[in-house]
């Protein structure tokens, strides 16, 4: 199997972790298998450094949920009813 990178990957801050954080964490829950569950579940619980570590562990994975993305939309239109 071979892995190409593409440009439009989409791409996440931190900033824009923290500032989102409980809208991407709900998604990766709402869309996301048991594993991506489990990584929210740990970044919604880390304090700052922590979850500075799980962003560096798993950046793509954030970025899969966050701002820009279906995912992401469909959460936030679910909170704002």
């Amino acid at each position: 199997m071979t892995l190409t990178a593409t440009s439009s990957k989409p791409r996440l801050t931190f900033d824009e972790l923290r500032e989102y954080k409980h809208l991407i964490t709900g998604a990766m829950d709402a869309y996301g298998g048991s594993f991506v569950s489990s990584i929210a579940q740990a970044a919604r619980r880390a304090d700052p450094s922590n979850l500075y570590r799980l962003f560096q562990a798993f950046p793509d994975l954030f970025a899969v949920y966050g701002p820009g993305t279906r995912f992401f939309a469909d959460v936030k239109r679910a909170y704002e009813g």
